[in-house]
C-alpha cells in the first residue's frame, strides 16, 4: 500500500479561478476609482466658478462702499440720485482710492463688465469680470439717498444679479440669484 503524499501548493485549476475573481474584483474598484476622480474634476471646476462670481460680487461690493458719486447711467434718477423707474442695468461711481470713475453693466456676452475711468456703459470701455462659463441673464442696480441735495446721507445700493452657471459636464446648468447691498462708509473728519 501506497503512503499517500502530502500535497504541496495550489493546482492549475484553484490558480485560475483565483486570479479570474481578483480580475474581476480589480475591474469593479477601478471602475469606482475612475468615476470617483472624475466626480472630484467636476466639483472642483463648479468650486471654481462659484468662487470667481463670488470674488467678482465681493468686488464690487468693497468698491461700492468705499466709493462716492452713485449715479445710474441708463435711468432717470430723480433730485436725491434714486432711479425712478425702479432699477437701472448701468451704474457708476467714483473710487475714492483711484479718485476714478468705475463703471458696471452687463455686457453682450452675459458677463459682468467693469470699467475703469469711464462711465460709459459700452462693451469696448469694459474688461469682463466673471467666468465666460457663468451666464448673467440680468444685472440691476437700486440706488437710494445719492445726489444733489442728500450729502449727510449715506447712499445705499442695492444689486441683483440672476444667471445660470455649468452644474456638470453633461451640459446641465444650476440657476441662481444673488441680492447684495452696500452702504457708502463715510469718513468721519
Amino acid at each position: 500500500m501506497m503512503t499517500p503524499r502530502p500535497t504541496r501548493g495550489f493546482t492549475l485549476i484553484e490558480m485560475i479561478v483565483s486570479v479570474g475573481i481578483f480580475a474581476v474584483v480589480m475591474t469593479i474598484v477601478m471602475s469606482a476609482y475612475l468615476t470617483l476622480i472624475k466626480v472630484d474634476r467636476r466639483a472642483r471646476a463648479t468650486n471654481q466658478v462659484v468662487s470667481n462670481l463670488s470674488f467678482a460680487v465681493d468686488a464690487m461690493v468693497r468698491g461700492i462702499r468705499t466709493g462716492r458719486s452713485y449715479r445710474c447711467n441708463d435711468g432717470s434718477p430723480d433730485a436725491n440720485g434714486n432711479s425712478t423707474t425702479g432699477t437701472c442695468t448701468c451704474f457708476s461711481y467714483t473710487d475714492s482710492g483711484l479718485n476714478t470713475t468705475v463703471t458696471y453693466h452687463l455686457m453682450a456676452n452675459n458677463t459682468i463688465g467693469r470699467a475703469v475711468g469711464s462711465s460709459s456703459c459700452l462693451d469696448s470701455t469694459a474688461s469682463p469680470i466673471t467666468d465666460p462659463a457663468i451666464t448673467i441673464s440680468t444685472l440691476a442696480f437700486w440706488i437710494r439717498g445719492a445726489g444733489s441735495g442728500v450729502n449727510d446721507l449715506q447712499a445705499q445700493t442695492l444689486f441683483t444679479v440672476k444667471g445660470t452657471m455649468p452644474a456638470d459636464a453633461s451640459g446641465n446648468t444650476a440657476s441662481f440669484t444673488i441680492e447684495e447691498s452696500a452702504t457708502q462708509r463715510l469718513i468721519d473728519i
